[in-house]
């Protein structure tokens, strides 16, 4: 499969997270995922971007200028506060909010 097969692939995807968050917001309504969340920081929220433009653990790194570790913990963190149990989940909750674009 060429990167453009992997990029359809992915934006599909996460299309489809996506709707699925949104009739999820629908069914429990809005005000109980946002009375329940936690604040993610700056760099939380940055690192939530760059995971939806696909970028890896190393590429954030080197461009966040931090280790991959702090990257871990920025991603974990982020997970964590947003209730999820993966990085596509957490892409996709950040998305549904409006944390990320």
């Amino acid at each position: 499969m060429g990167s453009t097969d992997s990029l359809t692939v992915r934006d599909s995807l996460l299309h489809h997270l996506c709707v699925y968050g949104q009739h999820l917001g629908q069914i429990f309504g809005e005000d109980d995922y946002s009375r329940n969340s936690k604040r993610l920081s700056q760099r939380e929220i940055e690192v939530l971007k760059k995971m939806s433009w696909g970028e890896s653990t190393k590429v954030m790194a080197v461009s966040l200028g931090i280790s991959e570790f702090t990257v871990q913990n920025y991603v974990q963190s982020a997970i964590r506060k947003l209730e999820v149990f993966n990085r596509v989940q957490g892409v996709a909750e950040a998305l549904r909010r409006g944390i990320i674009q």
